[in-house]
């Protein structure tokens, strides 16, 4: 989906990158949330917030335990 987003020009923002790294984190996507997250600042220009890092958090924490 993320993807579909961005080929048809939509930009995403601080949110859509939250629901990405959730979704994510849901579905063990390590490689992808790591992706997702260092595109923030180096592609889209943004700063990540509390919120992108509570998700690595959750991301890591869950992918421990798998």
């Amino acid at each position: 989906m993320f993807d579909l987003m961005i080929r048809r020009g939509v930009k995403p923002d601080n949110v859509v990158l939250v629901s990405f790294l959730t979704a994510c984190s849901r579905n063990g996507l390590v490689e992808e949330s790591f992706n997702y997250f260092k595109s923030m600042r180096n592609v889209y220009g943004l700063e990540p917030a509390l919120h992108h890092y509570c998700c690595m958090v959750d991301l890591l924490g869950r992918s421990a335990s798998l």
